[in-house]
């Protein structure tokens, strides 16, 4: 539990501009719904309310108003970010995947090559000579 405490998560550069292009498009979303509720409750007349007006041009164009196209909007952000988490997320559990697996390669090439080293001495001290000294008396 230390090591997952200690080890730092590592957020890439496309992750990163993913989540900037997302929070660029929730945000105006929610802008263009505030826009249209402020629009609709401002506390002027309607021939001088430049937000109702700059939303009938808008209807004429896009077929909605302020408020639709901003709930559009921080659908399509939520929909974004749903997508690149998903990618991202599965590429660090394949990246951590590979690292383990290495670490256990490395374990197993550790122990077998202390295990040849241990019966290469075994071996050695089992064939050993003995040889005898004799001493000839003349």
């Amino acid at each position: 539990m230390e090591n997952e405490v200690a080890k730092k998560s590592k957020i890439s550069k496309g992750e990163i501009t993913w989540i900037v292009i997302s929070s660029v498009i929730a945000a105006a979303g929610l802008f263009m719904s505030i826009l249209g509720i402020v629009g609709d409750h401002l506390p002027v007349k309607n021939s001088e309310n430049w937000i109702l007006l700059g939303e009938s041009s808008f209807e004429s164009v896009m077929k909605m108003n302020y408020r639709w196209f901003g709930v559009i909007l921080i659908i399509g952000a939520a929909f974004i970010s749903v997508l690149f988490l998903n990618h991202y997320a599965k590429k660090g559990d394949i990246d951590e995947e590979r690292n383990l697996r290495r670490q256990q390669r490395l374990q197993v090439i550790s122990a077998s090559a202390d295990a040849d080293k241990q019966a290469a001495l075994a071996n050695n001290a089992s064939t050993v000579e003995v040889k005898s000294t004799e001493v000839k008396k003349d």
